[in-house]
């Protein structure tokens, strides 16, 4: 990952504004005991000689594979062949089927996922040692809560119940403590059946749900997401192509699609080339992730390096709520500029906004630009004779439509940053009237005063 990238993260997770969205494929510990026999009765379980109950510490599948394993060999015993091997389809094949019903298949998740021969992997358990104090679950099983528990943390639970009313999704307390932290299952909770979501159709039921917003997801949870500076997530299994458009229709239902970044973190070691390239090409378009291709515990070990060399959690610095938003605004020249900016402010826990490779041509990147512009808090114009030179280009649309924002905002917005012996009123008149900030002999000093400036600015417009 890039050396921005991993400041970026580094920086929301030791001030609390990092969010955890954790997927289902990550593998468990399991003892001795013959899972593959959960159809017999405990009395006609075949003795292997091993001591009952002895944990073996050995990886095995995540536990909703296992529990699609489940569901196969139940299928298969009434003589039914499988359609899809994918979880969501054999779940679907299995609610269809003449001899169960989705009420069964609810039934048999709630039991499925409670068994006691699931242990915590130790992906888990290194996920639990990081200051999260908001996880989003996708999950059925257990295991994050019980790691957190064995680092002596006191998780609060809550869960979506998209069958339920608005009466049944309440808005859940969002702790600041990371010994306390609240792990909200989006789809829903083994204690309350009805709430899983588990078949195809659960999962288009669920989509509509969220999209209507009946019920709607807790505003808490949709605040904290929006707020939240930076989205990791772990274990979604991203390279199937019917959960890499999930994700994307529900950060778009939720409006999160252009709000803080996105790190997945998954091996692709399995794709090849073309499907590699497509598949973070999928993710470029349209939406802020970035797809990070590496083993999960390696670079959760190297995030928690990394983290206890910053000095580690920490609470927010006095009026820091949330993450100031700042669009830069550059010719293509002047990327390198742009992105030094950028890790600058990252670096002072400001969400800047400079990578117009993320979006597509035509009419959705005139609306995305628009969308963005009008979502920060401020705006800093490269003024450059690059620029300068730019008679008709994307760069002076922003500036435009920038300068109608700066009508709407009261007090500081437009801020042109001057990188050549040009003068800011050089290249467009209007822009003469904003204070520029000058980094033409000095970057450090400038950039810092800069930085402190629109902190003052951005705390006073939200006391």
């Amino acid at each position: 990952m890039k050396r921005h990238r991993w400041k970026e993260l580094v920086t929301s997770v030791r001030y609390g504004q990092c969010i955890l969205v954790l997927g289902p494929e990550i593998p468990l510990l399991q003892t001795d005991a013959n899972h593959a026999n959960r159809n017999q009765d405990p009395g006609e379980t075949e003795d292997t000689g091993d001591p009952a109950n002895e944990e073996r510490d050995t990886s095995q599948p995540c536990a909703r594979d296992q529990f699609k394993d489940y569901l196969i060999e139940a299928l298969e015993n009434e003589d039914s062949s499988i359609q899809e091997d994918h979880f969501r389809a054999v779940a679907q094949q299995y609610e269809d089927h003449q001899e169960f019903s989705a009420e069964s298949l609810r039934a048999e998740a709630s039991d499925f996922f409670l068994d006691e021969q699931f242990k915590p992997s130790e992906i888990h358990k290194q996920l639990a040692d990081l200051p999260f104090t908001l996880t989003i679950s996708t999950t059925h099983d257990l295991l994050y809560d019980m790691a957190l528990k064995t680092k002596d943390k006191s998780p609060k639970t809550a869960f979506y119940n998209f069958r339920g009313s608005p009466q049944d999704n309440v808005n859940p307390e969002i702790p600041v403590d990371p010994q306390t932290p609240l792990i909200y299952y989006l789809f829903g909770h083994i204690d309350n059946p009805n709430s899983l979501v588990l078949s195809e159709n659960d999962l288009a039921d669920f989509l509509i749900a969220v999209v209507d917003k009946n019920p709607p997801i807790p505003d808490s949870i949709i605040k904290a997401m929006r707020k939240g500076s930076t989205l990791l997530f772990i274990g979604f299994g991203l390279k199937h192509w019917y959960l890499r458009v999930l994700l994307k229709i529900f950060l778009r239902a939720l409006e999160l699609h252009q709000k803080g970044s996105k790190i997945v973190t998954e091996p692709l070691g399995n794709l090849d080339s073309l499907d590699l390239k497509k598949t973070i090409s999928f993710y470029r378009r349209g939406i802020r992730i970035h797809v990070n291709n590496s083993e999960v515990l390696p670079f959760i070990e190297d995030l928690k390096k990394r983290l206890e060399e910053k000095g580690g959690f920490t609470q927010k610095p006095a009026g820091f709520t949330s993450s100031p938003k700042v669009f830069i605004s550059y010719a293509s020249q002047d990327k390198s500029i742009a992105e030094r900016l950028h890790n600058s402010l990252s670096d002072s826990h400001f969400d800047s906004w400079f990578d117009k490779e993320t979006l597509e041509p035509g009419d959705a990147w005139n609306k995305k630009i628009k969308v963005s512009i009008n979502e920060s808090d401020f705006l800093l114009v490269v003024c450059s004779k690059a620029l300068k030179e730019k008679q008709d280009s994307y760069v002076n649309k922003e500036i435009s439509w920038s300068l109608e924002r700066s009508k709407e905002v009261r007090g500081k917005f437009i801020v042109p940053v001057e990188t050549d012996d040009i003068q800011a009123k050089e290249i467009l008149p209007e822009l003469g009237d904003y204070q520029a900030v000058n980094i033409v002999q000095e970057y450090n000093t400038p950039v810092k005063r800069l930085i402190k400036s629109l902190r003052r600015e951005y705390q006073r417009r939200n006391r």
